[in-house]
């Protein structure tokens, strides 16, 4: 548990993956550093600009709703972000990501 917590502490796993984490420990029986290890967070800002780009070419509607004035768009593009990155990216990160590259 304290290595979850230092993980967290240190950027290594995101807030909702340790979630996820603790979950899984009280259902299965894991070996809690294997299951720390396969979901560590995506960190590098070029990784994450790249799924970025990937889903604002497949959601051109919630693009077009954003830049409308419609601000519950961004948190369905955010979400999708984190469902594809299995919410290994920080949400922070992908949010300032996201708000610059819909300026563009």
């Amino acid at each position: 548990f304290i290595e979850l917590l230092e993980l967290i502490k240190n950027g290594k796993v995101t807030e909702l993956k340790a979630k996820e984490i603790l979950r899984s420990w009280n259902v299965k029986s894991v070996s809690p550093k294997k299951d720390i290890e396969k979901h560590t967070s995506i960190s590098g800002s070029k990784e994450i600009k790249e799924i970025i780009r990937k889903i604002i070419k497949e959601n051109s509607k919630a693009i077009s709703d954003y830049k409308s004035g419609e601000t519950n768009a961004l948190n369905f593009l955010i979400g999708q972000v984190m469902k594809l990155t299995q919410k290994r990216a920080d949400y922070k990160t992908v949010r300032e990501i996201l708000e610059k590259e819909l300026k563009n």
